[in-house]
């Protein structure tokens, strides 16, 4: 059985092309021909392109912004999407659909410019991990924010390789920090992280997270029983684990908890804080969050520190920095 569902636009592509997917969404195309815009109503001349932009395939509509865009913007403005549906959708639809998949097949563009894009002929993926060994992981994680191998293990931080259609996407060495949190082995759930990629470069590749909640398994495991921090990440939830405030992480700041699991928190806990980064999204994400569960605590790192969130605080500053920052908004909240 195939577990794997893509977060982000890195892990989609590996799997299909803007080209494939603007061909089974707007229909057959020619480069550089105009349409009527299929997103907005009719209109009398038409104003919507789509063509290559410095090898990259791009559609504009005029009647709406002259610059170009890719293919996960057709499909959120269409469907009025987030990103993270719009990418659930396009390889629910295109992928594992082996009829669609199949159609596609059809594209007159499908060997145009092609040479560098990854085609996937399978969707088998997998992952080889070990416990951690190379240095790349101790300096990661123990200088900057102190965790002893122990801990790792304790929250199942280790290294490994992670595969995608047969081919290697990214492995741990001495001179590359690459881990996997094996969430569940049992259940195939997992997320390769590599913290030090680039910005073109893939960052994360997950498999099975749809609806599942980072940390979840150590919920209500540490000291402080009253309080419980929804963050962003599970390296978050670690850092705050270590001051002894409970936490759990959704993946991703776009994807809220289940109405079911907000229940669970706030009879579990007298007080449950959002904590996502001080950053635009950060801020948009946890305004929507606290609005559609009417939680009433919305916390962020302080601009004047320089830091968007609890990891760059510790990274940059120290635990007790971190800890002054959380008990100064406990206080202003009368916690």
């Amino acid at each position: 059985m195939n577990y794997y569902t893509p977060t982000t636009l890195e892990e989609l592509h590996l799997s299909i092309s803007d080209e494939d997917i603007l061909y089974h969404y707007f229909g057959n195309y020619q480069l550089g021909h105009w349409y009527k815009s299929p997103l907005r109503e009719e209109e009398t001349d038409p104003s919507f392109t789509i063509s290559y932009y410095n090898g990259i395939i791009r559609w504009r509509d005029f009647g709406r912004s002259p610059k170009p865009k890719n293919a996960i913007e057709f499909v959120k403005i269409k469907f009025n999407l987030e990103l993270t549906p719009a990418i659930y959708k396009v390889y629910n639809e295109l992928v594992t659909n082996k009829n669609n998949n199949k159609a596609l097949k059809n594209n007159p563009l499908k060997n145009i410019d092609k040479d560098n894009l990854p085609q996937a002929s399978s969707n088998e993926v997998g992952i080889k991990v070990w416990k951690p060994k190379f240095k790349s992981t101790f300096e990661y994680w123990g200088d900057k924010y102190d965790f002893s191998k122990k801990e790792l293990l304790f929250y199942k931080v280790l290294e490994g390789e992670v595969w995608n259609n047969k081919r290697l996407v990214f492995r741990s060495s001495d001179y590359t920090a690459v881990f996997i949190y094996m969430f569940s082995l049992k259940n195939k759930i997992w997320k390769g992280y590599r913290p030090n990629a680039k910005a073109n470069q893939l960052k994360f590749f997950s498999n099975n997270i749809l609806n599942h909640t980072q940390n979840w398994k150590h919920l209500n495991y540490f000291p402080n029983k009253d309080i419980l921090f929804i963050t962003k990440s599970y390296k978050d939830c670690m850092i705050l684990n270590k001051l002894g405030y409970n936490a759990i992480a959704p993946h991703g700041e776009s994807s809220f908890l289940m109405p079911w699991e907000i229940d669970h928190v706030l009879n579990l806990f007298t007080h449950v804080i959002i904590l996502y980064d001080n950053d635009s999204t950060g801020i948009k994400k946890s305004t929507e969050f606290a609005e559609l569960y009417n939680l009433p605590y919305n916390m962020h790192i302080p601009l004047t520190i320089s830091c968007k969130d609890s990891a760059e605080v510790v990274e940059y500053h120290s635990y007790k920095l971190l800890n002054d920052i959380i008990i100064d908004n406990l206080i202003k909240f009368n916690i």
